[in-house]
């Protein structure tokens, strides 16, 4: 494995890193090949043994930050409630939310922590975030219009006491609302809905699977332009996948998107549990069963 960062500069293009079995390093560019202390201007790397060597997984694909629409992650202090949008848009997320005259904000917590230092808190009362603001809520509309193709993934940890309507992604609280809804349904089974401003949904299905209480879950929602497919553990089986084929809205989402309540008003749909790594990306991160990550999500804005 190669740990590789330049200060230098460097010419357009691709460049490959190779080793040899002496140990040493150089880069190719553009059929040219670069000694370690030719064209940089200072290199760091390490080499570990390569048995430890990590395999990518096939399935998975990178991003860039152009095709990162929210990434929230949990890796502080113990009690901050500062949260911030890695993604590179910035999207404002209030320090302080207030339902019926009480704050609702999320913590991050030591008490469940996972992946990073802490995780995000959302046991208490109500507790929920909210993610930009009705000037913004359009930034989401992709989600529901059908312009882009999409990722939707996280960590989910349910206590004992959830219910079957757990919210994790809402900006359509009702049914004649228009946006989406990645909430539980019956069973204890993950639900994703599309809403398009009538009763008649857009989309709607729910895992195969029940989602197991008192365990970190890893969940992912793909659009891929022709089927939906949901990866529960980066299994597809336990998921669903199914075509996205009637018709949409072409409206803004009816609400601002909140996560871990279906809106903002008091008890409705409430997550209890834990979070982890929220992302919404412009891109099919996965295209087929995958690992789980075993680290944070890297952010390359």
């Amino acid at each position: 494995k190669w740990i590789f960062s330049d200060e230098g500069v460097f010419a357009t293009g691709e460049y490959y890193i190779l080793s040899s079995v002496t140990g040493g390093i150089f880069a190719r560019h553009q059929g040219s090949d670069y000694g370690l202390n030719e064209g940089f201007r200072q290199v760091k790397w390490i080499v570990v043994n390569p048995s430890d060597q990590i395999t990518p997984d096939p399935n998975r694909n990178s991003y860039t930050c152009a095709e990162a629409a929210l990434h929230i992650q949990s890796d502080t202090t113990n009690g901050s409630f500062i949260f911030t949008d890695l993604s590179g848009n910035n999207t404002v997320i209030p320090s302080s939310v207030s339902v019926d005259g009480l704050t609702r904000t999320p913590s991050h917590t030591t008490d469940q922590p996972y992946l990073g230092a802490t995780s995000i808190d959302f046991t208490d009362n109500g507790t929920r975030l909210e993610v930009g603001d009705l000037a913004t809520k359009a930034n989401f509309q992709f989600l529901h219009d059908r312009t882009s193709i999409y990722t939707i993934e996280g960590w989910m940890y349910r206590n004992d006491d959830s219910n079957s309507s757990d919210t994790i992604f809402s900006n359509a609280a009702f049914t004649v609302d228009v946006g989406i809804r990645v909430r539980f349904a019956s069973g204890d089974k993950l639900g994703f809905t599309i809403c398009r401003g009538s009763t008649s949904k857009s989309f709607e299905a729910t895992t195969a699977n029940a989602i197991p209480k008192n365990v970190w879950v890893h969940y992912a929602i793909c659009w891929d332009g022709e089927n939906i497919t949901c990866y529960i553990n980066g299994s597809s089986s336990a998921g669903f996948t199914q075509p996205w084929t009637n018709p949409v809205s072409t409206s803004e989402p009816s609400q601002i998107l909140w996560i871990g309540a279906r809106d903002a008003s008091s008890g409705q749909d409430r997550f209890d549990g834990y979070m982890q790594d929220i992302r919404i990306s412009k891109k099919v991160i996965y295209s087929g069963d995958f690992t789980p990550p075993t680290s944070l999500l890297g952010n390359p804005c």
